[in-house]
């Protein structure tokens, strides 16, 4: 069994650049993908409106 001495202070541990780097690496994918998400809701949008569109087009072509 190891005995600590009350007077030892616990070591501060400073985060490695490694560990950095995947913080912000972390940051930029979840940034890409709200932009991509973004993207996405927006052509669905669209394809969408164009399909009621024609839908209507076709309808009143009736």
């Amino acid at each position: 069994m190891e005995v600590i001495d009350s007077k030892e202070k616990p070591k501060k541990t400073r985060p490695s650049t490694e560990d950095k780097l995947k913080v912000l690496l972390d940051e930029q994918f979840n940034r890409i993908e709200e932009m991509v998400d973004a993207k996405l809701e927006k052509t669905q949008y669209r394809i969408y409106k164009s399909f009621m569109i024609e839908l209507n087009r076709a309808i009143l072509r009736r």
